[in-house]
Formats: C-alpha cells, structure tokens, sequence
C-alpha cells in the first residue's frame, strides 16, 4: 500500500480544525472567566455529534464541565469495540505571540492555541469517523471528549467510572444527561484505546505518571534586626530543597534503569497481560491488514527516561524587614511505570526529614525563641507536607505492544515513522491502561509545539492522521 492520498479531505479536517481553534477551551486553573474553561466547546461538540445522527451523553464532572460521549458505528457494526479519547481543554494564552483563538493558515501551518494539544487530533478524529460511518461494516467507535487533561486527568477518571467494577477506584454513580444512557454505552466494552495527543505520529506505548504536592516549613518571625530572634523558614527550606536534590542523585538517578526493567517484567507477567477484555476482540474482517512493524512482538517496551523529582516555585516571607516565619515549595515527581505513587510520596517525606533532623533538632538551642515560647498549642511541625494534589501511574509498556504494532503498521503505510515510543509526560492513557485494556497514545503535531507562545500543526500531518483514523475505523487493526 503506497503514501495516503489526502486531498480528498483536506479542507473539511482543516476547516473544523480552525473552528475548534476559534472556540476557546482554555482550562480554568490557567485561565480568565472570560475563556470559559470547556463548555463552549462542550455545546459545539454536542451539536457536532447530533448533527450525525450519533448517539451521544454529557457526563458533569465539575459544575459546568462535561465530558462528551458518542458512539459511531457503521451500518453492520463487527462487534467490536474501540474507544478513542482526546482532551478538549488547553492550557492558557497570556505572553502568546500570535492570536491564540485567529486559527490562520500560513506557511502549510494552522496557528493558534489548541492547534497542535489536542484540537489537531480532536479534529482529526472527529473526521475520520465521519468518514468511516459510510463504510458497510466495521468497529464501533466510542468517541470520548474529556475535560481536565491539563490540570489532573479528573475527566478521563470520570469516564472510566462508567466502567468501574466492584472494588475499583470508583466515585458516585455518573451525572449523565442526553440521548445516550449511561447503561448502554456501560455493555460497550473496549478491546483497545487510542489516546490522542501530540507525537507525530509515533506510536507511545509508556510514559511516566506524576505526583504533585506542596511542601511547608515553619519558624518564628522577629525583627530582622535580630535575627537569631526568631527562626528562619526560608533557611529551613533551603535545607529541604538540597536534600531534594541529593535524593534525586542518590536514589533515583542510581536506581532507574533498574527500576524500569524490573516494571516492564511485572507487567509482562501480570494477570491478564495481553489479553483482551472478555467479548470484545480486536476488529477482524478488514481489507487494511498489515505486516507488523519494528520493533517486533515481544521486544521490552521503549523506555520513558528515568524517575526526577523537581522543585518546580517556591515562596516565602512577608517583607523584607522581618524574619520569615513560613516558606513553601510545590514539588513535582515524576514516576517511572510501575512505581507507586504512594510509596513514592512517602520516601522522599522520610528522606527529607532524615536529611534535615540534625537542623531541626538544633532550632530550640541557645539564642533561639521555640515554638512554644511563641504560644503555639499544640507544637506544630517544622516541615509539613500536604497530601498529593495530583497523582497519576505510568502507562505500563507490556499490555500495550501488540496494539501498538498494529497501530504503527498503519503509520507507517501512509509515509510516516509509525516507532512505538516511550515519552517522559503523562496523558489520560494511565486510566486506561489501569482498567486492563490495551492503551496507545498517538496523533498529529509535536509535543515541542504545544503549549508554545506560537503553537501550531502541520496541515500535512494533520491529514496524515485522519486517514490514520479512518484506516482504524474501517478496521485496519484487525490481524
């Protein structure tokens, strides 16, 4: 099979790519209230999807934020079931160079915010699933638009409560409004997941998961005449922060690759590993079947680099006349497939506190006002940590290489690379991948251009990956 023919589909794919783009969907945590976080383009979406006679339901997952789910299916469906999910939020648009909602076309490029993360692949899919619904037989498609990706993936975990089994990392049953019952779409069980998102069209089968939290140090202020007065938050911190810093040279860098291999194995051996869900098979029948590609059946999934640590801002003080009696850092673990986020979080709590003992135990000696001298009741802790404000796993290699070649045969008939990869970001593939279902992340667009102050797509590869989808929605993952 040669290089895709896309000449047929450019102007639809690019135009509703620039009228995603003209619709802002900029994340509440990094923008104004006048960019409305997700909802306007929640509504276009909707009106999209009704337009063509799909089935669909919002599910609220924050008061004014829904994801929007529809089921695309051809007229003879195959029995088999594929769920495609893409992220409708984008990060902000303040210090960007060019208008972040103008969506203009220059130099074989769509510009704007959104253009390459995740509006080139919403795009994308959404037309090549229009296309596809034509075709006689094949896959049903759940097409999933989520809300969050960029500020703690709470969209994709909603959706894959519609799922959840007894014993799951369930919530309370979902608020779901449309033609769409929450019911049917919960006997649509998928055999595979394809995640959009920026990679050039690589096929990602890993990438690392992450853990957020906040860090605070406590003192005493006084006059900064008189230092030793009081006790100084902000040298605590410093403490904490170079005891960061030795954890992550210490502990992590000496240990990665042992560690990457050890989850790899784990997850080879898991239960179920490379299985399909029961009832639900990858989609047969197809007349774009394809050799598989490198790296062959049974190669140890690529590498996402090694676990890191980051203290990514700090703050502290009130003026600079007084001693700070307070100081605060966010920190920022990123974590390789397989590792815990809990045990994670705790070790570098205990590496820290067993780095900075020997200051703390000292902060009551001669010269120096304790806590409780200041009148606190109870004593409080000189170094606390909050609980995680965001945690999520790694996308684990193991389950994931079959589709992943599959999906990388296609990429690669039309002219494209198509390698499975390792990435050191996260997606919403984790959720996934978590409920025991074959998860790959692939789309238009480089992850070097998103969330840049001149974001942008390539047109070429834009149409690339719609026929890359199609190519699935006709079936093209069969054997």
């Amino acid at each position: 099979m040669g290089k895709f023919s896309s000449a047929h589909m450019s102007l639809e794919v690019k135009t509703l790519l620039q009228n995603l783009i003209r619709i802002p969907s900029v994340n509440p945590a990094f923008g104004t209230a006048e960019q409305g976080g997700e909802a306007a383009l929640t509504s276009f979406l909707q009106d999209f999807v009704d337009r063509q006679g799909w089935p669909w339901l919002r599910q609220t997952v924050h008061p004014g934020r829904d994801n929007l789910v529809a089921i695309c299916q051809p007229t003879q469906p195959d029995g088999s079931v594929l769920l495609w999910e893409v992220h409708q939020d984008t990060v902000g648009v303040r210090g960007m160079r060019i208008d972040p909602f103008g969506a203009e076309e220059s130099e074989g490029r769509i510009w704007g915010r959104g253009a390459c993360d995740n509006k080139g692949g919403l795009a994308a899919m959404l037309a090549a699933a229009v296309r596809a619904q034509a075709m006689p037989a094949g896959p049903t498609i759940i097409l999933a638009c989520t809300i969050n990706e960029e500020h703690g993936f709470t969209g994709a975990r909603a959706l894959a409560q519609i799922w959840a089994r007894d014993g799951a990392d369930v919530r309370p049953p979902p608020q779901t409004t449309g033609p769409l019952r929450c019911e049917v779409l919960r006997q649509l069980l998928p055999a595979a997941v394809i995640v959009a998102e920026p990679t050039q069209l690589q096929v990602v089968v890993a990438h690392k998961g992450s853990l957020r939290w906040r860090c605070h140090t406590r003192g005493l202020a006084a006059h900064s005449s008189q230092p030793e007065r009081g006790r100084n938050a902000i040298y605590l911190m410093a403490r904490v922060v170079t005891a960061i810093e030795a954890y992550q040279q210490e502990v992590l860098h000496p240990r990665s690759a042992a560690a990457l291999r050890v989850a790899n194995e784990e997850d080879l051996c898991r239960p179920g590993a490379g299985q399909r869900p029961t009832g639900a098979g990858l989609p047969s029948g197809s007349s774009h079947r394809q050799a598989a590609p490198r790296p062959s059946r049974g190669q140890a999934p690529p590498s996402c680099g090694r676990s890191t640590v980051c203290v990514s801002t700090v703050q502290g003080g009130v003026g600079i006349n007084t001693v700070p009696d307070q100081a605060t850092i966010e920190i920022d673990r990123r974590l390789l497939p397989g590792e815990s986020p809990a045990v994670a979080y705790q070790e570098l709590i205990d590496y820290v506190a067993e780095k900075c003992h020997a200051w703390t135990a000292q902060a009551d000696g001669p010269g120096s006002r304790s806590l409780s001298d200041a009148g606190t009741s109870p004593p409080v802790s000189l170094i606390e940590h909050e609980p995680p404000t965001q945690q999520s796993a790694g996308l684990s290699g193991g389950l994931n290489q079959d589709l992943g070649n599959r999906l990388a045969a296609i990429v690669q008939a039309g002219g494209a690379a198509g390698e499975l990869i390792g990435v050191p970001y996260g997606t919403d593939a984790w959720v996934f991948d978590k409920l025991g279902w074959p998860t790959v992340v692939c789309g238009p667009g480089s992850i070097d251009q998103a969330h840049t102050d001149d974001e942008w797509i390539a047109i070429e590869q834009l149409e690339q990956a719609t026929e890359v989808f199609y190519r699935v929605a006709c079936g093209g993952l069969s054997d």
